[in-house]
């Protein structure tokens, strides 16, 4: 996959780390509690299944794309 920003090929891998994961619109979200506009990436069912999220990686300008 090219990056969307530099056009350079983004390497394949997967996204880990504490559960839950969510992707946040506010900068300074300081809780584990879900908002309204919050989006789970991962969570516990998927960490029982054993999946990981897949994500793209960019190092040259510190992209990263991630399918949730």
């Amino acid at each position: 996959m090219l990056c969307p920003k530099c056009g350079e090929e983004m390497k394949a891998g997967y996204l880990y780390g504490k559960v839950p994961v969510f992707w946040s619109a506010s900068p300074h979200k300081r809780t584990l509690l879900r908002g309204g506009e919050d989006v789970p990436l991962f969570g516990t069912r998927e960490l029982l299944r054993n999946e990981l999220p897949r994500a793209w990686l960019c190092r040259a300008c510190q992209c990263a794309i991630v399918e949730y």
